[in-house]
């Protein structure tokens, strides 16, 4: 479960928990946490319906099976962050930072990651349904049983992506 002094801190305001997260050596924790019901029961949606987690450091960060839809974390730092499971649907990661991130069965459908450093993450059987990728970075990802049914790859970076489990081709692996 999460840790409910976390989710205090989180609802003080980005500013001030990125400067907590500079003073204090802690690993957040929103374990199983519906984030986006916090936010919506506090009257703290943006104007569009959003979390607003612009540019917020969650580096390290347990958000395993956690309630994410909607954020908007434009910029925001996610490295080596823990979103098993977690839904992150509709979520705004413009230029977000996910490099290392293990995003094994996380919801992004309708995500928009334009620009996001996502190298090194391990995108395992997640749901990328009509997400946005392009100009993403995604070297050396494992995507591995990945949903990426109408996902925009323009100008993305797949060096090295990780596709098809070790030993199949794009010929022998099963589409259906």
């Amino acid at each position: 479960m999460a840790n409910p002094q976390h989710i205090e801190w989180l609802l003080e305001g980005v500013e001030a928990w990125n400067a907590r997260r500079e003073g204090l050596a802690f690993v957040p924790d929103f374990v199983r946490a519906d984030i986006y019901k916090v936010f919506r029961n506090g009257n703290l949606l943006d104007d569009l319906g959003k979390i607003p987690l612009q540019k917020i450091n969650l580096q390290g960060a347990n958000l395993s099976l956690c309630n994410l839809q909607l954020a908007n974390l434009y910029g925001a730092i996610l490295e080596g962050a823990n979103l098993i499971n977690a839904n992150l649907s509709s979520t705004l990661l413009i230029g977000a930072r996910l490099t290392g991130t293990d995003l094994i069965l996380a919801n992004l459908e309708g995500a928009t990651l334009i620009g996001a450093q996502l190298s090194d993450a391990n995108l395992q059987r997640a749901n990328l349904t009509n997400a946005n990728l392009n100009g993403a970075t995604v070297v050396n990802a494992n995507l591995i049983d990945a949903n990426l049914r109408g996902t925009s790859l323009a100008g993305t970076e797949m060096w090295k992506a990780i596709l098809f489990p070790e030993g199949l081709s794009p010929k022998q692996y099963s589409f259906s």
